[in-house]
């Protein structure tokens, strides 16, 4: 039971989690590149900016702010930047936004683009990582399915199976005629 407990945690690790990682970045840069072509501007305004320090990643600023559409509806959304080396912006900062016209649910702020180095920089990372749990995961598959050695005592055979112990001087019996 714990060895298949193990072994649900270790795949997960190994492969679950990171292939997720990975489908959620292509999706982002496939926005990204969809914006590029389609999307519609809009300006709007923070709502919300913080310094993040919950996540296992260090801090990151989380920004929250609002857009309204040509017709007035009001969108709301969130990004997260790990590189803290700007400054935060204030409640009021206008940001530009991308968004999709038939679809304005699926929009990201100018400047958080996914780009297809930071994409290609996470795919060559997860790729190397499930490798080399995948080489980890086959040794211990190996380790598991061969059989620990045993010792074999060697007994000797019973006496009545055994020849006579042969006089290494005695002359060859054999017949010369």
């Amino acid at each position: 039971m714990l060895y298949s407990f193990n072994l649900i945690m270790m795949v997960g690790l190994a492969f679950i989690v990171p292939l997720a990682l990975l489908v959620h970045l292509l999706l982002q840069h496939e926005l990204t590149l969809k914006l590029r072509d389609e999307g519609l501007h809009a300006y709007g305004t923070v709502t919300r900016a913080y310094r993040d320090s919950s996540g296992d990643s260090g801090t990151s600023d989380v920004v929250e702010y609002v857009f309204h559409l040509p017709d007035g509806e009001e969108i709301r959304g969130r990004y997260e930047d790990s590189r803290s080396s700007h400054r935060l912006p204030d409640k009021g900062d206008p940001v530009e936004v991308l968004y999709l016209a038939n679809n304005p649910e699926r929009h990201q702020c100018v400047g958080q683009e996914v780009g297809l180095a930071k994409t290609l920089g996470w795919l060559a990372f997860l790729v190397i990582w499930m490798g080399l749990w995948g080489i980890n995961l086959m040794q211990e598959f190996q380790k598991q399915e061969a059989p620990a050695p045993t010792r074999q005592h060697h007994k000797p055979d019973s006496p009545s199976k055994s020849p006579p112990p042969r006089n290494p001087l005695a002359r060859p019996t054999e017949d010369y005629n």
